[in-house]
């Protein structure tokens, strides 16, 4: 696994984008721009700057995928992600105007008002390219947070986008917590994975 560095931000955001390009959620805010790899390649870096600096990214080997993620001694949404919010705003106006905003912010809301109040690690995005799926690697890339979870012993957090991810993060530990409202077109799933016991 690479750690990500500031230095490395670009080529993760890269890896996000090809594998978040028909993600749901994405395509509920931006639609379908001609641009939208532009837009989520600028999307992701601003993210990405942030968790490289609060929590950890890590490339899989060969590129094939990468996950963002936060420890339990983060607090997500802070004055910190306000700006965060306030700078993908910028990118969501610039690739898709000031509606494509006012999705982003409708999503930001959402999640922060079903954020977990107990202590944990939050996945924020993990992500495989589309011919790396289903060969153990989104597995391999989670394993780090769980382990890192249970080690310290509390829960792990993330919201899938995409239905079909649902079963991966099941066979990961993770339940089913509840959705998120959002439009009618789009779901969001809150999971929860409880921390295990680590034998000494």
């Amino acid at each position: 696994m690479l750690k990500v560095s500031q230095a490395t931000i670009p080529l993760a955001a890269q890896i996000l984008c090809r594998g978040f390009v028909d993600d749901p959620m994405l395509s509920f805010i931006f639609l379908e721009t001609e641009n939208k790899l532009d837009a989520l390649a600028a999307f992701f870096q601003v993210f990405l700057a942030d968790t490289v600096r609060r929590g950890e990214v890590l490339i899989a080997p060969d590129e094939k995928g990468a996950i963002a993620w936060y420890p339990s001694d983060v607090k997500v949404f802070d004055d910190r992600f306000e700006e965060v919010m306030a700078e993908l705003a910028e990118v969501a106006i610039t690739f898709g105007g000031l509606a494509a905003a006012e999705r982003l912010e409708q999503i930001g809301k959402q999640g922060e008002k079903f954020e977990p109040k107990q202590v944990h690690c939050e996945v924020l995005w993990i992500a495989l390219i589309p011919e790396a799926r289903g060969k153990g690697i989104g597995r391999d890339l989670l394993s780090p947070v769980v382990n890192y979870a249970d080690e310290q012993q509390v829960g792990c957090y993330l919201v899938s986008s995409t239905p079909r991810n649902i079963s991966f993060y099941q066979r990961q530990g993770f339940r089913q917590i509840s959705s998120i409202p959002t439009d009618s077109t789009l779901t969001l799933t809150r999971m929860w994975r409880d921390a295990v016991q680590v034998s000494k």
